[in-house]
This record gives structure tokens, C-alpha cells and sequence, in this order.
């Protein structure tokens, strides 16, 4: 077992690239960030530009300076982003670092815009965590996307790591899912071993 640890740099927006090479340094493979420039009301979160003072420019122009930094540094990106409202930063960051591997977890709330950025950028990847619900609700057109991007999915619980059984539930649901071994290896092995390099 591995653990490859992620940075959160939610809060960072000075002396980034400094930072970004202390958190290397430490060992950590790449950087989480949740990108909510404005209030969100479906999720219920205030949002960068309530909770700091930031206008949606500053917050892109720091986001974009964080991506940049763990690029030059090697390093993948798990990104929360709503793609719905904001595809067209992640396609330009995608874009810009065609050698980092960004995880866009969630399906990034849209498979339809989702299936643009898997169809059109190798380095992007998308997971299953907290679909549950969803993929209950909507069973045939979640396995269809599954089928259809398999290469590019990833096992997702969202749970912490003191929350075994969460995992193991998640885990056992999936594989009940999807009812295909080939499939199910690609989203729990195979996929994470690309993604990682």
C-alpha cells in the first residue's frame, strides 16, 4: 500500500512558488484545489470571493499561478470545479500543462461537459467519489459514461482515511455497478498507475 499524499492549497495566494517547492521537498505528489471563485448555492459553500475579498479574476489569476507551480514541479492536480460554470478555465489550464495530469473528481458536476475535456485532453481524469446517489438514480447513462471513458475514470470513495468501511462499501457497490472485472481493475489499478506516472 501507498499513500500518495496531495497538499491543500485552497488558502495559499502569496509566495506560491516557494511554497509549492517546501511541499516537493516534503514529498508530496501533487496539490488539491477547490476552485469556487463565487458563492455556490447548490453546495452551499460562501465561495473565494465572500470568504476572502477576492474578485473572480484574482482568483483565477492565483489558481492559474498554483497550477503553474505544480507543473514546473512535476506534480498532478485533483481540482474541485463545478464544470458548468467554469469549463472554459479548466480547458485553458488543461491546455497550458498538457504533461500534468489533472483529476477532476466528481465528474466535475457535468458529464456533458466532462466528456468534451476527456474526449479532447489526455491529461485529464475524472472519479467516482460521493456518485453513489446518483449513479443509483440514473443507473443507465452513468454506465454508459463509465463504459465510454473507462481509460480515464478513476475509483473514488471520498471518504477519510480512518473511515475504512466507507471505502470498502463504496468499493463493493462499484463493483456490483459495473459487473466487469476488465472495467473495475481499470478504475482501481490500472487508471491510478497512468494518472500517477
Amino acid at each position: 500500500l501507498t499513500v500518495i499524499p496531495f497538499a491543500d492549497v485552497r488558502f495559499i495566494d502569496h509566495d506560491i512558488e516557494a511554497k509549492m517547492e517546501q511541499f516537493k521537498q516534503r514529498g508530496f505528489k501533487g496539490l488539491k484545489l477547490l476552485y469556487i471563485p463565487e458563492e455556490d448555492r447548490n453546495i452551499g459553500v460562501q465561495g473565494m470571493e465572500q470568504a476572502f475579498g477576492r474578485p473572480v479574476k484574482k482568483s483565477e489569476a492565483i489558481t492559474a499561478r498554483l497550477i503553474d507551480s505544480a507543473a514546473s514541479q512535476g506534480m498532478r492536480v485533483l481540482f474541485h470545479v463545478d464544470l458548468r460554470r467554469y469549463v472554459n478555465f479548466v480547458e485553458e489550464m488543461l491546455q497550458s500543462h498538457p504533461a500534468t495530469n489533472f483529476n477532476i473528481p466528481h465528474f466535475g458536476s457535468s458529464r456533458k461537459a466532462l466528456s468534451h475535456l476527456l474526449e479532447n485532453y489526455s491529461n485529464c481524469y475524472t472519479d467516482t467519489s460521493s456518485l453513489v446517489p446518483f449513479m443509483i438514480e440514473d443507473s443507465a447513462s452513468y454506465k454508459s459514461f463509465i463504459r465510454e471513458f473507462q481509460d480515464r475514470i478513476l475509483y473514488g470513495s471520498d471518504a477519510l482515511i480512518g473511515d475504512p468501511e466507507h471505502i470498502e462499501s463504496t468499493q463493493r457497490f462499484i463493483d456490483r455497478f459495473l459487473d466487469d472485472p476488465a472495467i473495475l481493475h481499470k478504475l482501481t489499478c490500472k487508471n491510478y498507475l497512468e494518472f500517477h506516472g
